[in-house]
């Protein structure tokens, strides 16, 4: 899309960040507490909801500890 808009000399690195184990009970608070603005937007009682199915699912899946790893990519380009 850079391209396409006149950008040349596009590139861009992926970095991987590993940043070890969250308790899985740390990772479940932060949802509770709507650390991400969209959950806001749900009204409580589809809130409650869909966090006992996701906390169900969470659970089951990685135990106690989830590994947390963080991809970003980087895009340059010049103009």
């Amino acid at each position: 899309m850079m391209r396409m808009v006149g950008f040349r000399n596009v590139s861009y690195h992926v970095v991987k960040h590993d940043e070890g184990y969250t308790s899985t009970d740390e990772y479940l608070e932060r949802v509770r507490s709507k650390y991400l603005s969209t959950l806001t937007l749900l009204d409580e009682g589809t809130f409650q909801k869909g966090l006992k199915v996701f906390e169900e699912r969470i659970r089951k899946k990685y135990g106690d500890q989830i590994r947390k790893i963080s991809w970003f990519v980087i895009v340059a380009g010049q103009k």
